[in-house]
């Protein structure tokens, strides 16, 4: 046959079975935590959720024994210090689970809140955070990596995409072409959803030394990840997923400034918001109101120099140009009121509720300090007492 007169055409099928091979050896536990950076907590953080889920599976038997209901916080890293003894100060009756990630958006919410609800979990409430940051495009980029599955990819993939003439009028089905390609090449190559860098291992296997309990102790770096997995254990087993600091901590003004202008170049260089985000908060409401659950929208207050900036952005709507925040609130709303109108449970702590917030202290433009979370949980959590009715039996 022509393949054994030339068995050099089988070289190229040899290399690239090799190359594969090669590529997966990354997902091996010990060289994957040597080529993630030591200090890239995402990976871990989505991970994580898993274990939350079967944490809040395993809780509920305790839970309608007490009279107790769960109620889930999906949000962003800007929503992972809302705990659960706080909460329960304003909705008595429910024991609070925190499924916050990095950049957390709509994309991940609806994902999760379809695997609790699926799993006959009835929550009390579900916070969604939810503002311009995580409409963006580059919000994401974690969920693509490091989240989702292949069925749900497939189930709301959309292949022939409207261009609304203002983004909130979307009806499209979920996910585009581009966005499910780069689910599954993240999937299909290690490399790409790890990426390897010299520097990175180099950095990773430098050694650290600190006291500990009296102790010198000498370690590697990537070997931190190990404390890092033990802290995110102990929020799921003692915090129910929340991550409470109520240390006080705020940046100084130079700083603020340039991390503020780092966010805004990231996110708003196309100002344009992601559809595929629009449509999963629409479809992540419309299914909290078709299960009679009532729904908490939870736009986080940002530093003025971030907030400087997201006012003076203007963004193409259907009256011409106006400024970005109010493009979207009127969105916001416009969703919100539609949900409402069909029976929806619904209100938006947001903007317009941040005067009274006494505490404005951040660690950087996007995230207030810890030391904030109870004056802004009672502010957040105390209306939502009277949508939410705790069961007694």
């Amino acid at each position: 046959m022509e393949w054994k007169k030339r068995p050099y055409l089988f070289w190229p099928l040899l290399l690239l079975a090799l190359a594969f091979a090669l590529d997966k050896i990354i997902l091996l536990e010990p060289v994957r935590e040597r080529v993630i950076p030591w200090d890239k907590i995402e990976p871990l953080i989505y991970e994580s959720r898993i274990d939350l889920l079967e944490e809040l599976k395993a809780d509920l038997p305790e839970m309608q024994e007490k009279g107790l209901r769960p109620g889930l916080i999906l949000g962003s890293s800007r929503s992972a210090e809302f705990s659960n003894e706080v909460i329960q100060k304003y909705v008595p009756g429910t024991e609070n689970y925190n499924f916050s990630t990095p950049m957390g958006s709509p994309l991940f919410h609806y994902y999760f809140l379809d695997k609790i609800l699926d799993e006959g979990i009835r929550p009390a409430y579900v916070l969604l955070e939810l503002d311009p940051l995580l409409l963006s495009d580059k919000s994401m980029h974690y969920t693509l990596a490091y989240s989702l599955d292949s069925g749900f990819v497939l189930n709301h993939l959309d292949l022939d995409r409207d261009k609304p003439f203002f983004a909130y009028d979307t009806e499209d089905a979920g996910l585009s072409f581009d966005e499910a390609e780069v689910f599954f090449l993240k999937r299909a190559f290690a490399m790409y959803r790890f990426p390897v860098e010299i520097a990175e291992i180099k950095e990773n296997l430098e050694e650290v030394t600190y006291i500990d309990k009296g102790m010198v102790i000498v370690r590697p770096k990537y070997d931190i990840r190990n404390e890092m997995r033990r802290l995110t254990i102990t929020a799921i087993k003692e915090k129910n997923g929340g991550i409470p600091n109520p240390i006080f901590f705020q940046i100084d003004a130079a700083r603020m400034e340039e991390d503020a202008q780092s966010v805004f170049d990231l996110h708003f260089s196309n100002p344009q918001p992601a559809l595929t985000q629009i449509q999963f908060f629409k479809l992540t409401l419309e299914r909290l109101r078709k299960e009679n659950i009532p729904a908490l929208v939870y736009w986080p207050i940002v530093s003025p120099a971030l907030q400087k900036k997201l006012e003076k952005q203007m963004i193409k709507g259907p009256d011409g140009k106006e400024p970005m925040l109010a493009f979207h609130m009127r969105g916001m709303k416009q969703v919100i009121q539609n949900q409402k109108e069909q029976g929806g449970q619904i209100y938006l702590a947001g903007p317009e509720m941040w005067e009274p917030l006494k505490c404005r202290a951040f660690v950087d433009s996007t995230h207030i300090s810890g030391a904030c979370f109870d004056e802004l949980s009672e502010l957040i959590f105390a209306p939502l007492t009277e949508m939410v009715q705790p069961k007694t039996e």
